[in-house]
């Protein structure tokens, strides 16, 4: 089953089973939410990606785009807009969508340390899609910044078939997207 699901419903539909409750450990998240909806999501993103490397203390970010043209763009422009700060040379910027080969993806999950010279911790940041809202939890993340989209099929009746569009994700997956902050420390959920 899930952490998220609604266990009553559940049990209404299958007749009341018997049921295993296994605790999971969960730490606080901090919701964060924009105050207007914004025009520029993809540089709203940045912003705060930019903003939690600079001002918070240590933790990895997750980032969660729509697709692979979006997580390389703002992969690109994060590793710009870092590098023009001395002072946060210690970071790792990592993609994640499943086109990724497989070394790709078990990056994501690797432990990254600060070298000698530095006296900041290291810092991974992984732009991905929902691909880590569900299948991976991935030690460290104390940070999430949601745009609040995904690439989802879509009936289109002018076409006659389905069509990949960017939609507004459900409350459960803002829920659960939320929830990687806070799998193995508490952490914080900036929502663009």
């Amino acid at each position: 089953m899930s952490a998220s699901s609604h266990i009553n419903t559940l049990m209404d539909f299958f007749g009341n089973p018997n049921i295993i409750e296994i605790p999971g450990r969960a730490f606080p998240v901090e919701i964060v939410y924009a105050s207007q909806p914004l025009q520029n999501v993809i540089a709203q993103a940045i912003a705060i990606v930019i903003t939690i490397h600079l001002n918070h203390p240590d933790g990895d970010i997750l980032v969660f785009m729509t697709g692979k043209e979006e997580i390389e763009e703002i992969c690109t422009r994060i590793e710009f807009e870092l590098g023009r700060y001395k002072e946060t040379s210690n970071f790792l910027i990592l993609p994640l969508y499943s086109a990724l080969p497989a070394e790709s993806h078990s990056r994501i999950i690797e432990k990254i340390s600060a070298p000698a010279s530095c006296d900041k911790i290291a810092r991974k940041i992984i732009v991905s899609t929902n691909l880590a809202e569900t299948s991976l939890t991935i030690d460290g993340v104390a940070y999430v910044v949601d745009t609040g989209f995904c690439k989802q099929k879509i009936f289109n009746p002018e076409l006659g078939s389905e069509v990949l569009a960017s939609v507004p994700i459900s409350k459960s997956a803002a829920i659960q997207r939320a929830g990687r902050a806070g799998r193995t420390r508490a952490g914080t959920h900036s929502s663009c």
